[in-house]
């Protein structure tokens, strides 16, 4: 069998929440904990995004004095 983020064509993943407005989302999401893509091209182009957006999160964190946790 394969690992759930490729069968979901989400190697990152990405958790669902109730904002989600990824572009290629499938319409009917079956897996209740992430979100599932039509195909890898929708979230390989988001990689750089999604990565700068957790670094900035952390530094954030860190500068405010909490402890930054990882993504």
């Amino acid at each position: 069998m394969l690992p759930r983020g490729i069968r979901n064509n989400n190697p990152l993943n990405i958790r669902r929440t109730a904002k989600d407005q990824w572009k290629g989302l499938r319409a009917q999401q079956t897996d209740a904990s992430f979100c599932q893509f039509d195909s890898l091209e929708y979230i390989c182009s988001r990689v750089p995004i999604i990565t700068s957006i957790g670094f900035i999160r952390s530094e954030r964190l860190s500068a405010n004095g909490h402890r930054p946790r990882r993504i």
